[in-house]
């Protein structure tokens, strides 16, 4: 784990600014910082120096904690993307994008409940079985265990909406598919 102490403890003086030597060991390694524990990917392995300034607050090593925080909210999925708005434990709002001619897959819940609020496009949404056509402005309630997917309809603009997670747990493991276009489990 890298945590502050130890970027301070390698720091050396170099020009009248503090510098420091930190090293990435492999993608398990856990950085903190204010909002809580994150786990380091891939690309971040390696050697890095950071700049920690006159004032010892490390301003490569915050922009790298926020750089990974913005990774952590923006995911990129085979059908679009979503971005997380709010984390906080009594909830997860998220803003999802399906691209044109895509899907997400049929999937349930057992955990949470979802509510949607379709920003725009056009979408097929498939609840449960039944099958309807959704549009801006369209707001749709998924309870626990419900089977749901939605689909964009659109040649060419995106579907948008807005998730919000409530329930007792909001992690990526709580979805059992039923069917899924792009092989996932």
């Amino acid at each position: 784990m890298i945590e502050e102490k130890d970027i301070l403890t390698d720091a050396i003086h170099q020009q009248s600014r503090l510098l420091a030597d930190i090293e990435v060991i492999d993608a398990c390694d856990i950085i903190k910082d204010t909002q809580g524990f994150k786990a380091v990917p891939d690309d971040f392995v390696g050697k890095r120096r950071i700049d920690i300034g006159l004032d010892n607050r490390p301003r490569r090593w915050w922009g790298m904690i926020s750089e990974l925080n913005q990774r952590e909210k923006m995911n990129d999925r085979p059908w679009g993307k979503y971005e997380v708005l709010l984390d906080d434990g009594s909830c997860k709002v998220k803003k999802i994008t399906v691209n044109p001619k895509c899907r997400l897959s049929y999937q349930s819940h057992q955990k949470r409940a979802e509510v949607w609020v379709v920003i725009s496009g056009h979408g097929k949404l498939t609840f449960d079985d039944d099958v309807r056509e959704v549009s801006h402005g369209a707001i749709v309630m998924i309870p626990f265990n419900a089977k749901h997917r939605i689909e964009n309809i659109h040649d060419t603009d995106d579907l948008v909406f807005v998730e919000t997670q409530l329930g007792t747990y909001f992690g990526e493991d709580d979805i059992k598919r039923y069917e899924d276009d792009y092989g996932r489990q």
